[in-house]
């Protein structure tokens, strides 16, 4: 098996960075997985990552670390992946910089089952929140056995898989609603009501159905993500409107309009342009993908969504596709970025 771990860092100068880490396999086994994405030789690291957020006060860079390991037979395996560098100051976990940061993930290898891959999460979550605006994250899950998905929360852990002593939810004692559908996998949280740093965590568990017709769980992927909430003057988030689920038959040319539109504000100066993106579904499917056009504009605009489809694309699933709209900020006023998602369910079914 290849096992890879994706993590988002700060990035800077003191900022405690990873040129490898460690994966402990489940089985009693661990190694260490090198980094391998990034510009190489950079101090003393293979690779260094790549930043992919940089502005005046978040720079966010990813890191990715593979391995491959061979399991002795079949079993349930609890793969995992600490590192004792949480930032301090997180408002829902206490003394944070003195808890580990935990990730894992559940492989399960039976004769059922079969070959099987994880979903991989297409949206990275390096999203601000703004104080009393709803806060939207969709990791855009895509799974490419065409395995059932659903979502659900989950807390903080630390080193051995355990809640972190004292975390608690961000909408307890801090305002708002926080939950995450279990179908789509928008997370939302509405509306933060303190201006901080929080942590939140959700899993997506892999389904397949076995020779009796029943669902069967056959793994899992957790995500452990920051929020960061801050002060976000004069601005609303925009709205991204997708066409209504859609069954086609397999080489059909799918072609539909997605529409864009954000609320023009004072002091927005006419700058009211937002960043429209797909992940997902029919964008990570097998070629040829789906595609985007006319994606950056002031609003209202109208975006092209395309995608051909082939008898390779036949599944029992739906392509769930994910449509991430985001706006500049207020333009006037010093101010960041709000987001929206949208799904779109695609069902590729055989002549």
């Amino acid at each position: 098996y290849s096992i890879t771990i994706i993590t988002y860092t700060d990035d800077g100068a003191g900022i405690a960075d990873r040129c490898e880490d460690t994966v402990y396999f489940g089985d009693g086994q661990r190694g260490i997985a090198f980094r391998t994405n990034g510009n190489s030789n950079c101090g003393g690291c293979a690779h260094c990552g790549v930043v992919i957020v940089s502005d005046a006060n978040y720079k966010v860079k990813i890191n990715t670390y593979t391995i491959t390991h061979q399991y002795a037979g079949a079993g349930s395996y609890k793969i995992q992946m600490f590192d004792p560098n949480r930032n301090q100051g997180v408002h829902n976990i206490p003394n944070s910089d003195q808890q580990p940061f935990y990730i894992e993930s559940v492989l399960i290898i039976n004769n059922f089952t079969g070959a099987n891959s994880s979903p991989e999460f297409n949206n990275p979550p390096i999203d601000r929140a703004c104080k009393d605006k709803c806060f939207f994250h969709n990791p855009a899950a895509y799974d490419i056995d065409g395995d059932s998905l659903s979502f659900e929360i989950t807390t903080s852990r630390g080193q051995g898989g355990q809640t972190v002593p004292g975390y608690f939810f961000p909408d307890s004692g801090s305002g708002g609603t926080f939950g995450i559908n279990a179908v789509t996998g928008l997370l939302s949280w509405c509306n933060p009501q303190e201006s901080d740093q929080y942590n939140i965590a959700f899993i997506v568990k892999e389904w397949r159905k076995n020779t009796s017709g029943v669902y069967k769980m056959i793994g899992y992927v957790l995500r452990d993500m920051q929020v960061i909430v801050v002060q976000c003057p004069l601005n609303n988030p925009p709205v991204v409107t997708v066409p209504p689920d859609t069954c086609v038959e397999a080489g059909t040319l799918l072609r539909k309009n997605i529409r864009v539109t954000d609320v023009v504000l004072p002091f927005d100066n006419g700058l009211n342009k937002v960043t429209l993106t797909g992940a997902g579904g029919a964008f990570s499917s097998l070629a040829p993908n789906a595609s985007l056009m006319n994606t950056f504009t002031n609003t209202p605009y109208t975006a092209i969504f395309t995608w051909q489809t082939t008898c390779d694309h036949i599944r029992q699933q739906p392509y769930q596709t994910v449509f991430k709209a985001e706006d500049q900020g207020n333009a006037g006023i010093t101010s960041s970025p709000l987001v929206s998602f949208s799904t779109y369910n695609i069902r590729v079914v055989p002549p």
